[in-house]
């Protein structure tokens, strides 16, 4: 057969044909298989959203660990599951693009956020309570969670802006009043943040945490009559509660008289027989009173219970100091609670005292300078700096310790002594 152009023709569009053929089952082949590994992947992500529903992080990581996108539901439960797991990276990475996500719904950004929180992950779960207070800006919970992290983080002002928002989407949550109360008062607007609590006690008046805030600030704020009112009901729901009925104490005492505070002491004690700092603060009490072989007894006890505090051996000390008929004895607990608390600028300088008494002067001047070192603008330790100095001949020490006391009463001058307030 005689070959022909055509043939040729033929043939190489034939073999055109062919190799469009088989680039076509390439492709389809290729995009078969990536299509499957596609569907592969959102399988074991579902899978993982599943697991990670079900409280099984480990087992769910495996499927989510390796992905960086998908949809908000399959990000959600890797923020969720890389918290939960500690993988702070991870979630924080995986949070980022949650919120990115403009698919991703503010109950995700919350759940997200919440999980981020729980793990002291503050930054990304400030993050996302912001995205989703943006989604729904009426959103109580978006508002109540980012006010309680950026308060976990300190960051009292922008807590209390959210919190703030947080009482006014929802003005009957006793939680937003709270947080409120308390970011107002770390910021330093005090007067405020009592008001916030107050109006949390309305809404619950019996809380215990919050009836003991309150007596706290009251106290630190020198409104005395409102703290006892507070710890009064604070004590009567908790009789059992030392730290309640120092506190207590401690307002009747600056509001009322040392008789009234100790009543409250031994009605205490009727309930907490065995709390050494309430027998201390029964032998102030009683010190206070005039009652010193009282005092000196309530001491002892509360050294017995709890051999450990340096303000029983200090108080005891004192005590024996001031009646002057055992100096040696007074000088073994005051050393006792110096020992127990180097800093305790009382006991040095009640030591001393008690040293120059004994004509110690020596003795005297080495304990009341290690004083100095901790509280050097102390007034009262150079008044016996000089007692000593003076009674060793050391003039030029005397010199120098007079100079540095004059300077303290110029400083000191004008002041004044700080009365009860009557809150606003």
């Amino acid at each position: 057969m005689t070959w022909k152009p055509k043939d040729f023709v033929n043939e190489k569009m034939a073999h055109r044909a062919a190799l469009r053929s088989g680039t076509r089952v390439w492709v389809m082949t290729t995009l078969v298989l990536l299509l499957a590994s596609v569907v592969q992947a959102e399988e074991g992500a579902e899978r993982g959203v599943a697991l990670a529903a079900a409280g099984q992080y480990q087992q769910a990581w495996t499927f989510l660990k390796g992905e960086t996108g998908g949809s908000p539901a399959v990000q959600t439960a890797r923020v969720i599951t890389a918290a939960t797991l500690g993988f702070g990276i991870e979630a924080a990475k995986s949070a980022g693009a949650l919120a990115a996500n403009d698919r991703t719904s503010a109950a995700q950004l919350m759940d997200a956020g919440e999980s981020l929180g729980q793990v002291a992950l503050f930054s990304p779960a400030v993050d996302c309570f912001s995205s989703a207070l943006k989604l729904a800006p009426g959103s109580f919970r978006a508002a109540m969670d980012l006010a309680a992290t950026y308060h976990a983080q300190e960051k009292f002002p922008e807590a209390a802006v959210a919190a703030k928002r947080a009482s006014e989407l929802l003005p009957a949550s006793f939680q937003a009043h709270y947080v409120l109360g308390s970011a107002l008062i770390s910021a330093g607007k005090t007067v405020e943040g009592l008001m916030a609590l107050r109006d949390a006690r309305k809404l619950r008046p019996n809380d215990g945490g919050l009836l003991t805030l309150l007596g706290v600030e009251y106290i630190k704020q020198r409104y005395f009559s409102e703290a006892v009112e507070v710890l009064q009901a604070a004590v009567t729901l908790e009789p059992g509660s030392e730290r309640l009925a120092l506190l207590l104490i401690s307002a009747v005492e600056s509001h009322s008289s040392a008789q009234q505070a100790k009543e409250i002491a031994l009605r205490a004690l009727q309930n907490i027989p065995h709390s050494a700092r309430l027998y201390m603060q029964l032998g102030v009490e009683e010190e206070a009173s005039g009652d010193l072989a009282s005092a000196k007894q309530h001491y002892g006890r509360s050294i017995e219970l709890n051999p450990s505090i340096a303000e029983s051996h200090y108080l005891l000390g004192d005590v024996l100091y001031r009646e002057g008929n055992d100096y040696p004895r007074a000088t073994k607990f005051l050393q006792q609670a110096i020992d127990l608390a180097p800093d305790f600028t009382d006991a040095y300088l009640r030591m001393g005292s008690a040293l120059i008494a004994m004509e110690k002067y020596s003795d005297a001047e080495i304990t009341l300078n290690r004083a100095v070192k901790t509280a050097p603008d102390d007034s009262r330790l150079y008044a016996r700096l000089i007692t000593c100095y003076r009674k060793e001949g050391q003039q030029e020490k005397l010199q120098e310790a007079v100079t540095v006391l004059s300077r303290l009463h110029r400083r000191d001058e004008g002041g004044l002594v700080p009365q009860e307030r009557a809150f606003p």
